[in-house]
């Protein structure tokens, strides 16, 4: 397949996935991260400011 050829979202939400799937990475933290980053982004649409906002602090105030 060509490379990008799902535009950039795509292939990077691809990715995430298959690293995911693959068990990686190794670091949990990194995991969770990316995990969140990847929930965070594969819905139909993108989170709004606001939410994205409320959802930052939220992480600050819990400490993650």
């Amino acid at each position: 397949s060509r490379p990008m050829s799902g535009g950039y979202r795509r292939d990077a939400l691809d990715f995430a996935e298959h690293v995911l799937i693959a068990g990686g990475p190794a670091d949990p933290a990194a995991r969770r991260r990316l995990t969140y980053w990847w929930q965070d982004r594969s819905g139909a649409r993108p989170p709004g400011r606001t939410t994205r906002l409320v959802r930052a602090a939220r992480a600050v105030l819990v400490g993650k």
